[in-house]
């Protein structure tokens, strides 16, 4: 088994050449960069959730800002006995932080909700760049 362990610092200390991916964070220009809200459960097992649009739409060059809306053992297709931590209680502290920090976004994914409150959240919490 090989484990690999990544940790960004908070902020650049004194001038020096890279320490680290805190730095190569900071050094990246992030203004031209589109920006996805997505709001989707995790499932800690199976190939779905946002455990994989993540890392496909960053991997795009598009900055991920997610809002989990449950979290889940495993996908729920054909598997019995997952475990289910409902978050939409979450969802609204979450985007009113965000629009406090005056975030844009260019799109809104939406998928795995949960229950059908969070429905109307996703259209009327996040400011987008665009006119709806």
């Amino acid at each position: 088994f090989f484990f690999f362990f990544f940790q960004a610092e908070d902020g650049i200390r004194d001038f020096c050449l890279s320490r680290g991916l805190g730095d190569v964070y900071k050094r990246q220009v992030l203004e031209n960069q589109k920006r996805i809200a997505v709001i989707e459960d995790i499932s800690g097992l199976g190939k779905c959730s946002l455990t994989v649009a993540l890392p496909i739409i960053s991997g795009a060059g598009v900055e991920v800002c997610a809002i989990p809306t449950a979290l889940l053992s495993t996908h729920t297709g054909g598997i019995d006995g997952y475990t289910y931590k409902d978050l939409t209680d979450e969802i609204m502290p979450i985007a009113n932080h965000w629009k406090s920090l005056n975030v844009n976004f260019d799109a809104i994914y939406s998928g795995f909700l949960g229950s059908f409150k969070p429905v109307s959240y996703t259209h009327l919490t996040l400011p987008t760049n665009r006119e709806v």
